[in-house]
């Protein structure tokens, strides 16, 4: 199995892009969204979230990264920082049969939100994802993530 997530840069790690990812809690569960089938890695499941604009902190991404992709409102204080990893896609992950080859190092930094009761309702950016889905962290290792996706998942609840 192909390892994309690192605790501390890679040899000769040069990051093109800081992204922000969080995993919004009810109960147990997180929510997952499914990439559009013609997006990069179409069909596969994420957490939301998404690159860091010039000028813009960490949590102020993940605030718009969230109301964006799910309309979703979040207040600073929700968002807990939970580990910053460095992530690297390589020719190892070879997509070109249905996308372009991904090749790039990136910074990501992991949020948690654990809210009282799930929203009333989601409402998916359409021209980023098709589905919501809430489910159990250890379930993930059965789905489609886009690949990393499952590592972190593994390294913040399933201490893997």
């Amino acid at each position: 199995m192909t390892k994309f997530i690192h605790l501390t840069p890679p040899e000769n790690f040069l990051p093109k892009v800081e992204v922000v990812t969080c995993f919004l809690q009810v109960s147990d569960k997180i929510l997952l969204l499914q990439r559009n089938d013609d997006k990069l890695l179409g069909g596969t499941w994420v957490t939301p979230g998404g690159k860091i604009d010039s000028g813009e902190s960490a949590k102020d991404a993940m605030i718009r990264e969230m109301i964006e992709e799910t309309g979703i409102i979040l207040q600073k204080d929700d968002l807990v920082e939970v580990k910053k990893v460095y992530v690297r896609y390589g020719p190892e992950l070879d997509i070109s049969s249905k996308h372009k080859l991904i090749e790039i190092d990136f910074i990501l930094n992991i949020f948690k939100a654990v809210l009282s009761e799930y929203p009333k309702t989601i409402k998916l950016a359409e021209n980023e994802h098709q589905q919501a889905k809430w489910v159990l962290p250890k379930d993930v290792l059965k789905m489609d993530m886009c690949p990393g996706n499952d590592e972190y998942v593994s390294l913040v609840y399933l201490n893997k």
